[in-house]
């Protein structure tokens, strides 16, 4: 007759078992994974590299708090996968943008090369090409100097031959000494992303070498229709005086 009062009891004893093994979960370790989820934003711009490092702040403050001995929350595990998803994706996206800069920087030194050859051998139409999309530009197996001879792209190259840098740059020739000298990336992650080059252009002559600095403004363009990504020379223009660490060739 005592078995169902017995088997009552044994219930209600695990029942209060149950509550006083229920512990709280650690507030700053659900904000840090929600942090370290949102911290794959990252990739989109540089200004949310700040969620990967407030994940970080937080997940750690988060494992600080709860090795407490006198702790009575749990919630550890949510911060070591917030933390690591934190790292993960914060590294990726500085890596990922670095990568980008080094790849743009890279490409554009390489077209500033063949564009200020094309200019010391005297070729100011295959220099005007760089300033073209790749629809306008002349095909390998037109003849350039043809394509020039018409009125409207006549026009066009007089009108290009009137710039400063290009003038000084034909004039000079072999004689002019190209360096490269800083170059910087704008708007990374833009859909029109921008590289400014820098060049030193020397002349020595009796003794003596003079320098002048030619900044190229590069822009990163897709083609229409094809969706073709291309550079394109924008602008050039000579600089009134020498940018700062330059020391001038003996």
């Amino acid at each position: 007759m005592s078995e169902p009062n017995s088997a009552g009891n044994q219930v209600a004893t695990d029942e209060r078992d149950d509550l006083l093994e229920y512990r709280p979960v650690n507030p700053l370790a659900v904000i840090g994974l929600i942090a370290g989820l949102a911290s794959v934003l990252a990739f989109a711009h540089p200004l949310l590299w700040l969620l990967p490092v407030l994940g970080v702040v937080i997940c750690l403050w988060a494992l600080r708090s709860l090795a407490t001995a006198a702790t009575e929350q749990v919630g550890r595990k949510a911060a070591l996968v917030g933390l690591t998803l934190s790292l993960l994706f914060g590294a990726a996206a500085v890596t990922r943008l670095t990568i980008f800069h080094w790849q743009m920087r890279v490409e554009t030194r390489q077209l500033a090369k063949q564009w200020f050859e094309a200019l010391r051998d005297g070729n100011p139409y295959l220099a005007d090409q760089f300033t073209r999309s790749p629809s306008a530009r002349v095909q390998p197996d037109d003849d350039l100097l043809a394509r020039y001879a018409e009125r409207e792209e006549r026009h066009h190259l007089s009108e290009y031959l009137e710039e400063p840098a290009i003038r000084m740059l034909l004039s000079l020739g072999k004689y002019a000494q190209v360096r490269y000298f800083a170059n910087d990336v704008t708007d990374a992650l833009a859909a029109q992303p921008a590289v400014i080059d820098i060049y030193a252009v020397s002349v020595r002559h009796e003794g003596q070498t003079t320098s002048c600095f030619v900044e190229l403004l590069w822009t990163r363009n897709i083609e229409y229709g094809t969706n073709e990504r291309y550079w394109m020379l924008k602008a050039v223009k000579v600089l009134p005086k020498p940018p700062t660490g330059w020391n001038q060739p003996s």
